[in-house]
């Protein structure tokens, strides 16, 4: 159960300390309960530490895969920017595999996509036709989506990632950060707005 007031941003996640999904922060979604899902990696993040891979290499199916953060607190931001780094290698020409960013403002009840990359555009390394690894930094990009604002920045902002297999191969995910322009308004952290039954 996520918490209704989000957890504290500016927050960075190389995953050092994630060893298995599901996490207190992140948490995945085997749609299809099949063989493919998003797993801890020990060994080949970005920096070469822990990562998330999504195991998909040998998929032969159209399948969709999702990975999710836990709650934020977006609300004390009047902008918000959020980055991740992903490495992937298209398993072949026709791979039009697609990985989706989307976001809630109400814990995940709903969602709406703010970023997407497909087959070619998703790819930062070299086409492969065995299972991918990432062979050291320079098989790793850098996405970002910018100055989200408005009615997305609450309370229990949630993050969801989506992966839709065409024909596709592995893909690494790692170094997750929201970073944001704070409000000019003041914020009560404890207790949360609307607590009650609290001493004075």
């Amino acid at each position: 159960v996520n918490p209704t007031q989000g957890k504290f941003v500016p927050v960075t996640d190389n995953f050092s300390t994630v060893n298995s999904l599901n996490h207190e922060n992140w948490y995945s979604n085997n749609v299809n309960n099949d063989d493919f899902e998003f797993r801890t990696d020990g060994s080949n993040g970005h920096s070469g530490g822990n990562c998330v891979k999504m195991d998909n290499y040998g998929n032969l199916f159209k399948t969709q895969d999702e990975l999710l953060t836990t709650t934020y607190d977006l609300s004390i931001f009047s902008s918000v920017n959020i980055s991740f780094k992903t490495a992937y290698a298209q398993a072949n020409g026709s791979d039009v595999t697609r990985f989706t960013m989307f976001i809630s403002k109400d814990c995940g009840e709903t969602w709406t996509p703010r970023w997407a990359a497909i087959g070619p555009n998703l790819a930062s390394a070299p086409m492969t036709s065995s299972s991918f690894v990432p062979s050291g930094n320079s098989d790793w990009k850098t996405s970002q989506v910018s100055n989200l604002s408005g009615n997305v920045l609450t309370q229990n902002s949630q993050i969801k990632f989506v992966f839709e297999n065409n024909n596709g191969n592995n893909l690494y995910f790692d170094d997750f950060r929201i970073t944001g322009t704070y409000t000019k308004t003041a914020q009560l952290k404890a207790p949360y707005d609307g607590a009650v039954s609290r001493p004075n």
